[in-house]
C-alpha cells in the first residue's frame, strides 16, 4: 500500500490531486499516517479534558494561546533532545499536541463563524 494509505482508507474528502500526490510520495504519506496516529494517541491520552465539547468552550484567542503554549513546550523538548538531555518521545508528544491545538483552533473558529 502506498504512503497515505490510512488516510485514503478512511474515505476522507481528498481531491484527486492530493490522492495522486500521496501515491507519488509514499514516504511523506507514511509520515502523515504516522503523525495522524500520534495525534489520535494524544487526544485519547487527554480524554479526561473533555474532548471536542471541552475545546469548543474556548474562544479563538484562547485556542491560539494553546497553540503557542504547546509550541513553546515542543521547542524546549527539541532543544533538550539536541543537547542529549531529552527524549524523542517528548518531541513526538509535543509535536502532536501542537497539531491537535491547531485542529482545535480551526474547529473553534469555524464553529464561531457558523454561529455568526
Amino acid at each position: 500500500m502506498c504512503g497515505g494509505g490510512a488516510l485514503m482508507q478512511r474515505n476522507l474528502p481528498l481531491d484527486q490531486g492530493t490522492i495522486a500526490w500521496l501515491e507519488e510520495h509514499p514516504e511523506e504519506g507514511y509520515l502523515l499516517d504516522r503523525f495522524v496516529g500520534m495525534m489520535a494517541h494524544e487526544l485519547a491520552a487527554n480524554d479526561h479534558k473533555g474532548n471536542r465539547p471541552g475545546w469548543l468552550q474556548m474562544n479563538e484567542s484562547e485556542a491560539v494561546a494553546e497553540v503557542l503554549y504547546h509550541a513553546a513546550k515542543l521547542s524546549y523538548a527539541v532543544r533538550q533532545f539536541r543537547q542529549g538531555d531529552g527524549r524523542i518521545e517528548k518531541v513526538r508528544e509535543f509535536a502532536a499536541d501542537v497539531a491537535n491545538c491547531a485542529l482545535m483552533t480551526l474547529d473553534v473558529t469555524e464553529q464561531g463563524a457558523a454561529r455568526g
